[in-house]
């Protein structure tokens, strides 16, 4: 899934729902204030990555940082070249954050709002994404919660994905 199409993919989450486009037809972002489904951003992935710790992982410090052996740690949050046997796996299988969420270790990467600056082209408007989160094709070390990696708009990965956010109304 390429950065286009997981940006695509919310704004029909967002029509379908009767909510704001979060991204104009440009592909745009409009902001934290658009009451519509988008992609988190970075600093949004890493608060629900991290739940309230400060570790590598939601589960514990890094031990290892190749794909083995395997990462005791690792092993209990998420899926990469350790432990996947080199397919990704239906979301849940592996130990929940204390926030409740899965896999946001491993399986596949996802894709953020942010835009890597030092990758931004001087001829084209736009500039390499940001994805965190590591996949079943990584080793340990890519998939450290502070871990960051980019890619075009456009590209395309098998172990590339999303994980949708949601701005809510302000009381």
């Amino acid at each position: 899934m390429s950065w286009n199409d997981a940006v695509d993919y919310v704004n029909r989450l967002s029509d379908a729902a009767g909510l704001a486009r979060c991204y104009n037809a440009n592909r745009v972002f409009a902001g934290l204030g658009c009451l519509g489904y988008r992609l988190p951003t970075e600093a949004e992935w890493e608060y629900a990555a991290r739940a309230g710790t400060q570790t590598a992982y939601h589960t514990g410090v890094n031990t290892q940082t190749l794909c083995n052996p395997v990462d005791p740690n690792l092993n209990l949050a998420g899926w990469y070249c350790g432990n996947a046997a080199n397919t990704t796996h239906p979301v849940g299988q592996k130990q929940v954050n204390a926030w409740g969420l899965h896999d946001m270790h491993g399986n596949v990467w996802e894709w953020t709002t942010a835009c890597d600056e030092k990758k931004r082209s001087p001829y084209i408007r736009d500039c390499h994404r940001r994805y965190r989160g590591g996949s079943i094709a990584n080793k340990a070390s890519s998939l450290r919660i502070t871990h960051i990696q980019s890619g075009g708009v456009g590209d395309r990965y098998f172990a590339l994905g999303l994980r949708v956010a949601l701005s809510l109304d302000q009381p």
